[in-house]
């Protein structure tokens, strides 16, 4: 075997005899390890060593990249280091943290209860007091939902309108969408004639975001009616139910991809709005407050005056969506 070892570590076949090469063939395909490593003694060296043997320093794709150590550590040859490991960066201060600071509005209502009306209190006529009490709670909750639907900012007076955080180029908690669009929301403007799919796609952008919509709002009106589109999309997948000899057809509840469907008569017309509720927040009194009844100088009245504070924020607009001018 000697003479093909001398064959193949010199190069080649040129100056040996026919049976040489063939040999060296016939070995080849019987023992090719054995035969590639005493034709090449420094790869036998590796292998014996094992240590160094299909374990490089680091193997990047079809580089080998290994490791150099100089004696002098004065000037050392670029060699194929990153040029830039030793320029300084500017880091972020914060690393992408910050804070949002929404208002925590106040509300107030009051109302005079006189003295012939407390001759109707829990007499034969009814609780005229609980009536009066139970509409001044029903103008505190127009007051708050009315400016939670809209496009208005938060403020001293009104919470966080949900228009106003689901948007692209507004404010929202001081930070401006305009300039960090990671804090900007999914929206798209003239939408057009509803379908679900504009729902699917509106859903996976939140869900690329980490978003999980599991609420819908759609708006409500008498020549556009969001919700009963929802459900007419939907009614083909309906299977109709015979129980007691009546026919039982229709959804009261729409749960749609895990996201509880809303009808909403306060949004504005044509617009359908996707919540993660857990980026969303409640900051406040539980219910409207009552203050100590005063007497109205000189009147056969008194004054009952309720306050309310309230606050509502979001921490990721961009885990919502919106759409507009849906017909």
């Amino acid at each position: 075997m000697s003479n093909v070892a001398y064959a193949i570590a010199a190069g080649g076949y040129t100056n040996q005899p026919a049976y040489t090469a063939f040999a060296t063939e016939i070995s080849l395909s019987k023992n090719w390890e054995n035969i590639y490593l005493r034709a090449l003694p420094l790869l036998a060296k590796i292998k014996d060593g094992k240590a160094n043997w299909n374990k490089p320093g680091l193997r990047k794709g079809n580089l080998l990249i290994t490791p150099v150590i100089f004696e002098n550590s004065g000037t050392v040859p670029d060699g194929v280091t990153d040029a830039n490991e030793l320029t300084a960066i500017t880091p972020y201060v914060t690393n992408g943290f910050t804070q949002a600071q929404f208002n925590i509005a106040h509300y107030r209502n009051a109302m005079y209860v006189r003295e012939s009306e407390k001759q109707l209190i829990n007499n034969t006529r009814g609780n005229f007091m609980q009536g009066k009490i139970d509409q001044l709670m029903a103008d505190f909750k127009d007051a708050v939902a009315d400016d939670l639907a809209s496009a208005n900012a938060d403020s001293r007076t009104a919470v966080l309108g949900i228009q106003q955080a689901l948007a692209t180029t507004n404010t929202v908690g001081g930070i401006d969408q305009s300039s960090a669009t990671d804090w900007a929301s999914n929206v798209t403007t003239s939408a057009g004639a509803f379908s679900l799919d504009m729902l699917d796609d509106k859903i996976d952008a939140c869900a690329v975001r980490n978003g999980k919509i599991d609420m819908m709002l759609f708006a409500y009106s008498s020549t556009n009616n969001l919700f009963g589109k929802l459900r007419a999309a939907l009614s083909p997948a309906e299977r109709l139910v015979n129980a007691n000899f009546k026919a039982k057809y229709g959804f009261t509840n729409i749960e749609y991809l895990d996201a509880v469907c809303v009808a909403d008569n306060r949004l504005t017309a044509g617009v359908i709005c996707g919540f993660d509720s857990s980026t969303w927040f409640y900051c406040g009194d539980e219910k409207p407050v009552a203050k100590e009844v005063q007497r109205l100088t000189g009147t056969d009245a008194d004054e009952h005056m309720y306050t309310l504070w309230a606050g509502v924020a979001c921490n990721s607009p961009a885990k919502n969506f919106r759409l507009t001018g849906v017909s």
